[in-house]
């Protein structure tokens, strides 16, 4: 019953389109929490085994002896709206840790945005380990596209996404506050912060064509158990807890 919980928290949280990446982003001024965002995109639900992620999922130091491997979310995201203006995000939750507040929670290790602002206040306001990356979209027939994520100049992923299917609401309020919390650690902090939100998800298939490693866990070493695509979501990050890290 906690898995299905908690995959049905994250079914609720992200999604993405096409964004172009200028190398020259510059942040401007930060913005606080809490922040309400808006937007469509990806959730592909994964079981893999745990010295995969531990591996290729860049888990902290810090969290490695509390480590328990139920599921894996892998989001790719399209803000279309945020206090930082749109951007995309594409990331990893290799499953739950215990945090300082004494529980435990997904958490998010491997990040990439096209927006330096967006960075710079995920990883101040929430220690979200975010990174840069570019994105790009080809459109693939109807309902479906191809997307290319680089970094460094390089690809690291690519993959193919087809969402077929009616759509079906989602919302938070189904879900147990704790299941839907997400704790995170960097520079000697912990994070702890509940996501809430409302959308319409569709099914969708998932072809992994490519992922190095070196940059974001192997998607084609991971089994699919389900994907969505979460169309209009609203989205809101609160203000965290924080706390030293042990």
């Amino acid at each position: 019953m906690n898995i299905v919980l908690r995959f049905l928290t994250v079914l609720l949280c992200v999604s993405l389109n096409p964004l172009a990446f200028s190398a020259d982003l510059a942040a401007e001024e930060s913005v606080d929490p809490p922040w309400t965002l808006r937007g469509d995109g990806y959730i592909i639900v994964t079981k893999s085994s745990t010295a995969q992620n531990l591996e290729d999922a860049a888990i902290p130091d810090e969290l490695v002896d509390s480590y328990v491997n139920d599921i894996n979310i892998t989001m790719l995201v399209d803000y279309r709206d945020s206090p930082v203006g749109p951007y995309g995000e594409l990331l990893y939750m290799p499953g739950n840790f215990r945090f300082a507040d004494g529980k435990r929670h997904f958490s998010i290790t491997r990040i990439y945005v096209d927006s330096l602002a967006s960075l710079e206040d995920g990883r101040r306001n929430w220690g979200i380990p975010k990174e840069l990356a570019e994105f790009s979209f080809e459109p693939d027939g109807r309902d479906r596209e191809k997307v290319t994520v680089r970094a460094d100049g390089e690809v690291f992923a690519e993959m193919r996404l087809t969402t077929f299917g009616p759509p079906f609401p989602v919302n938070t309020v189904w879900i147990p506050e704790i299941f839907r919390t997400l704790g995170e650690v960097l520079n000697g902090w912990t994070y702890v912060f509940a996501l809430s939100g409302t959308g319409h998800a569709r099914l969708v298939h998932f072809e992994p064509l490519y992922f190095d490693p070196v940059y974001f866990p192997d998607m084609n070493q991971r089994h699919v158990i389900a994907a969505f695509r979460v169309e209009n979501f609203t989205l809101e990050f609160p203000i965290p807890e924080v706390f030293e890290t042990p």
